[in-house]
């Protein structure tokens, strides 16, 4: 049994009705003081999951079950059209619009499926998964007021509702609004104690607001009740370098690599055995994070970065001059690619680094000296690379990967 609980408070007790769309049971309830009774008042079975093509439709709710089918099977097209049909065999047939919007929205049909929900909504005005859904479509079209005029409807009219919560939340964290996005996530936790993407998205707030312990618990809790949750330990790891904790952070890295190969971030561990000193390893993971994403320019300034410390400089630059061939990004931190390729000078690459938003021109800066320091440090100018790395340790932001490599390298210096 699927879909969305009723909670009914009605007579002496509280009863929870489970939609079931596949099979379409009418049942008139009754409940007294003493007994409860279910009396089947009409029966219809669902043809959803039949072949669609192996029978002939005989009303409405017949080409939204066909419909549903396509769903399922996510042939949107498809199923668009049979929910096109019922709505033009019954105009008020709410389920066909409900569909219909989902179908749109998962086709990112955004407008299409926002008035689709409109009208189911004008049908069934206090459905809260209908306003949970229309603030989904909302918030991935960055409408974000309007998706949270839209989900708080969706609690009011159903305050037991710990999804419409969670989106909530997503929604305000999106917004960078982390101190409500925390309370929307207390509300689904307290309501669902065993959601564990709400653990996981709570420990984000509170790592972006650089409460790291407070984020590694929620992450441990969405992984003590999921413990296949491969995005928690790569979240996990990220509040792990953080705190400069490296040996636990590439510990959850590899975990998540091992769980779905597909999430693995090859290019964070190679960051963090950089820090650790493990050069020749960090290589090999910027080779295969150049393979993964060979159009991330980061990847291929560390491939360079890593080969040219543990082996031969002028293949190191061959390679480097390949991957960047196969760049299309020119815009900034190219220009470092280019200064390692020698086709523009230091002056150039600071004048790249500029910026009219003041906030990226300075962190733009910041990466420049580290990345000025690691060339003067290949050519063995540890001196001038020491006091460029102490610019990048103090002026860059302490999450990025040059202040954690500014801090390895100045450290590694002093040996």
């Amino acid at each position: 049994m699927v879909g969305t609980p009723l909670i009914w408070n009605e007579y002496c007790g509280t009863t929870i009705i489970w939609y079931a769309p596949a099979v379409k049971n009418i049942v008139r309830h009754k409940t007294e003081s003493t007994e409860s009774s279910y009396e089947l008042t009409a029966f219809r079975l669902s043809k959803r999951g039949i072949e669609p093509t192996s029978y002939v439709p005989q009303d409405a709710d017949d080409f939204v079950d066909r419909g549903n089918t396509y769903l399922d099977r996510r042939d949107y097209d498809h199923a668009i059209v049979e929910y096109n049909r019922a709505i033009e065999l019954d105009p008020k047939n709410g389920s066909a619009f409900f569909y219909r919007a989902w179908a749109r929205g998962d086709k990112k049909e955004y407008d299409g499926a926002v008035d689709d929900y409109t009208r189911y909504i004008e049908l069934n005005p206090n459905d809260a998964a209908a306003f949970n859904n229309r603030g989904n479509i909302y918030r991935d079209r960055k409408d974000y007021d309007l998706g949270l005029q839209d989900y708080t409807r969706a609690v009011e009219l159903n305050p037991k509702y710990a999804l419409a919560f969670y989106n909530r939340g997503v929604l305000y964290a999106q917004k960078k609004d982390y101190d409500r996005a925390i309370r929307d996530y207390d509300e689904s936790i307290r309501l669902n104690p065993r959601y564990s993407a709400a653990y996981n998205n709570r420990g984000n707030a509170y790592r972006d607001k650089k409460e790291y312990d407070r984020a590694i618990q929620d992450y441990s809790e969405a992984i003590r009740i999921t413990p296949t949750y491969a995005a928690a330990f790569n979240n996990r790891a990220s509040a792990f370098r953080n705190k400069q904790e490296y040996e636990r952070a590439l510990a959850d890295y590899e975990a998540a690599a091992r769980i779905d190969s597909r999430v693995a971030q090859f290019r964070f561990m190679g960051y963090v055995q950089f820090y650790m000193g493990d050069i020749p390893k960090s290589a090999e993971r910027m080779e295969r994070a150049v393979k993964a994403a060979p159009q991330n320019v980061y990847a291929v300034i560390w491939r360079y970065l890593t080969t040219a410390k543990t082996g031969d400089l002028r293949s190191a630059a061959r390679e480097l001059g390949d991957n960047a061939a196969k760049l299309r990004e020119k815009s900034w931190p190219a220009p470092i690619v280019d200064f390692y390729l020698d086709k523009i000078d230091e002056k150039a690459m600071y004048a790249a680094a500029q910026d009219e938003d003041a906030t990226k021109a300075s962190e733009h800066v910041c990466e420049a000296n580290f990345y000025a320091a690691e060339a003067r440090l290949l050519k063995g100018m540890t001196e001038q690379a020491a006091a460029l790395l102490r610019t990048a340790e103090k002026d860059c932001p302490p999450g990025f990967h040059e202040a954690h490599a500014a801090r390895a390298e100045l450290k590694r210096l002093v040996r």
